[in-house]
């Protein structure tokens, strides 16, 4: 009787024990899944060279992921398998173009490869045009009746709803093609829904005594060019952004 009591009491012992294992294992999953198992740099390194996909004027631009052109990280949340070999992590990014940032959320799948958490697979939801940074120099080309011309935008103020309030266009040679210098105002501005940028001919500042040819303002129609990060548009226009 004393032998069954003594096993009755190491088996009450045991089950009580067990279930305390099994509440802190899982305490230890949920805290993995609301806590931070991997660092930000480390989402940001093992996200760079897969390409992102963008809708701009309808059409599906591409560009590769680079570390640095993420300027902000906001982690969503952070999931591991039973196993504890598999990681996915859902953050939203903020991606640096130059010529516009992005915003879009990414989900990763990571795998544990000797105690490293290394990201396998990446996808991206929601992908859009966060902002046009247009305010400031813009240097490129453009092509109209007078041939291949040099141009120098420079927009001083812009409205918070993306207008031009104060801007300059500036033409001249190309090393080509030899153009009078002119000048004359801008308005203008972006629509960030479909990564438009219009640059709109206004009064003119300088504008070219040329015999025999009636010059006029011009008006540029461009989108944002997410892959080679510049401006692109009607007349050829190609415009990058100055330091």
């Amino acid at each position: 009787m004393k032998k069954f009591l003594s096993f009755l009491l190491c088996l009450v012992l045991t089950v009580s024990f067990c279930g305390s294992l099994d509440a802190k294992a899982d305490e230890t999953v949920e805290k993995i899944e609301t806590g931070s198992l991997v660092a930000e740099d480390m989402i940001k390194a093992g996200l760079a060279g897969y390409t992102v996909p963008v809708i701009v004027n309808g059409i599906e631009q591409r560009f590769e992921l680079n570390a640095s052109d993420i300027t902000k990280i906001k982690m969503k949340s952070q999931k591991i398998s039973k196993d504890g070999k598999t990681l996915t992590v859902k953050a939203q990014l903020y991606i640096d173009r130059k010529v516009a940032t992005v915003k879009t959320t990414a989900t990763a799948k990571l795998k544990l490869k000797n105690e490293v958490w290394k990201v396998k697979d990446v996808s991206f939801k929601g992908t859009s045009i966060y902002k046009i940074p247009l305010k400031g120099t813009w240097k490129g080309t453009y092509t109209a009746s007078q041939g291949e011309t040099a141009v120098t935008i420079k927009v001083n103020k812009i409205s918070k709803d993306g207008y031009i309030t104060k801007a300059t266009f500036k033409f001249g040679s190309t090393p080509t093609n030899k153009v009078p210098e002119g000048s004359f105002k801008l308005t203008g501005g972006y629509d960030k829904t479909t990564g438009q940028v219009s640059f709109l001919g206004d009064e003119w500042i300088k504008k070219p005594q040329e015999i025999g040819r009636v010059w006029y303002t011009i008006d540029l129609i461009c989108f944002v060019d997410l892959n080679k990060e510049c401006l692109t548009g009607d007349y050829s226009v190609v415009l990058t952004k100055a330091k």
